[in-house]
């Protein structure tokens, strides 16, 4: 079992396909396979602004991916995940990234069909 430093890229798209986009995307350009995407619910931060006192915002359906990559290139993925999910466009999301202590190296076996 190999181990190396690695961080961890977190985003949260909005539900608009845009997390299959980005690992169909890390998987083909960087043979990026730690990765995975969750359904959640989520509310804009700003919305909160435009409530009456005392209610909240409407949620809506969202997207987090969590991307593991190794230290050396964090930043690097970083740029380009900011990129390809489109993050900076109105209502594109966030991301962040963290270090997290060590991870499993893990590949796919070979032969596999792309789905």
């Amino acid at each position: 079992m190999h181990k190396e430093a690695s961080k961890l890229i977190t985003c949260v798209l909005p539900n608009d396909g845009s997390d299959r986009h980005l690992i169909n995307t890390l998987f083909r350009d960087k043979n990026i396979t730690q990765v995975e995407s969750i359904a959640c619910l989520s509310m804009e931060i700003i919305a909160s602004a435009a409530v009456n006192p005392g209610t909240l915002p409407e949620t809506s359906l969202a997207k987090i991916v969590r991307i593991i990559v190794p230290q050396a290139k964090a930043e690097e993925y970083f740029n380009y995940i900011y990129d390809k999910a489109e993050i900076g466009r109105a209502g594109g999301g966030v991301i962040f990234q963290g270090d997290i202590s060590h991870c499993t190296t893990y590949t796919l076996p070979e032969g596999l069909e792309e789905e």
